[in-house]
């Protein structure tokens, strides 16, 4: 069995990518405004986060185990940022894969 808070993880993260693909679609079919998409983007995102989910510390790929950087203020805005330059670059993909024949 899963814990709770696995649980509420879990559940954070499937509702919000299906909110984001409901986003993603109304932005295709109504082109909105990018203060708008970034709005909604940021308040998805705020969902993840009170879920539980964020990044909570860094690690160089080459350094020991005690090379981590933990984020502790930075945690939430850096969750933010990655969440949204993902969900972008994956945008971005799709439109051009749109493009090409």
């Amino acid at each position: 069995m899963l814990e709770t808070g696995m649980v509420f993880k879990i559940a954070g993260i499937i509702i919000c990518s299906v909110l984001m693909v409901i986003l993603g679609r109304a932005d295709r079919k109504r082109k909105l405004p990018a203060g708008v998409k970034l709005i909604f983007q940021v308040l998805i995102s705020l969902i993840i986060i009170y879920s539980g989910v964020k990044i909570e510390f860094l690690r160089a790929p080459s350094s020991s185990s005690e090379g981590y950087l933990y984020l502790s203020y930075l945690s939430i805005p850096l969750t933010i940022i990655w969440l949204i330059s993902i969900t972008n670059s994956i945008g971005q993909a799709d439109e051009l894969g749109d493009i090409t024949p």
